[in-house]
């Protein structure tokens, strides 16, 4: 995440160079998939982070075994629940890519089409 920021800010500051608007470029560009890009990836995050607890939480079982129960209950709810955040991830990521590839060219091409086309930056 911090290589995708630093590369957007290095076009957004390129852009804004040349005389086109950072902020009309992450709004017309960036924005719309964002929308459902960023929630996925949040969400996603947290489902590993998720994971990552509980097996951390199965080795300090070994330590305090009376703990064990409560832990096959957490990890039996959380793997219950996988199936669908799996799907959620999917289904945002799929609806990104549909939008980034339909939708975002066509507002890009409305908002700073002409200003690009008059920089030779766009045919």
């Amino acid at each position: 995440m911090l290589t995708n920021g630093v590369l957007l800010g290095f076009i957004l500051f390129q852009y804004s160079g040349i005389g086109v608007s950072p902020w009309l470029i992450f709004s017309a560009g960036i924005l719309p998939h964002g929308i459902f890009e960023l929630p996925a990836i949040l969400f996603a995050a947290g489902v590993g982070i998720r994971l990552g607890v509980l097996s951390l939480r199965s080795v300090g079982v070994l330590i305090q075994p009376q703990k064990l129960a409560q832990l096959k209950n957490d990890w039996y709810d959380t793997l219950k629940q996988f199936p669908i955040a799996v799907l959620t991830v999917v289904v945002l990521l799929f609806v990104a890519a549909i939008v980034e590839s339909t939708i975002t060219p066509t507002i890009l091409k409305e908002t700073v089409g002409q200003q690009l086309q008059q920089l030779n930056l766009l045919k």
